[in-house]
């Protein structure tokens, strides 16, 4: 019994510390809001179309959002902080994201501005 017990508790654990894309978020609103936690973004690929992107972090390090090539976009966000930016300055297209201080733990997303 402690098989199928262990699998599922590697299973969370692996989960817990990649990037899981989950469902890529758009803000129709004009209000985005990307959770950060220990190693990863939800969602991993947002989609953005204006207004301010609220960074909430709930996990116990400090993360950092960065956009490929745009050192403009350079946003830190304390353990349990949020912060917000915006709005962007980007052409459309499709840019990558990463926290700097976890990029090598697979700390990376996609934005897609349209």
């Amino acid at each position: 019994m402690l098989v199928p017990v262990a699998t599922v508790a590697i299973a969370f654990l692996m989960g817990a510390c990649g990037g899981g894309s989950g469902t890529p978020t758009t803000n129709p609103s004009g209000r985005l809001k990307v959770g950060m936690a220990d190693n990863s973004f939800q969602p991993q690929d947002v989609t953005y179309s204006g207004g301010t992107i609220t960074f909430e972090n709930s996990g116990a390090a400090l993360h950092n959002f960065s956009v490929r090539g745009h050192h403009d976009i350079d946003v830190d966000v304390t353990a349990g902080g949020t912060k917000s930016i915006g709005p962007l300055t980007l052409a459309p297209g499709t840019y990558p994201f990463y926290c700097k201080y976890h990029k090598a733990l697979g700390m990376t997303g996609t934005l897609t501005v349209s």
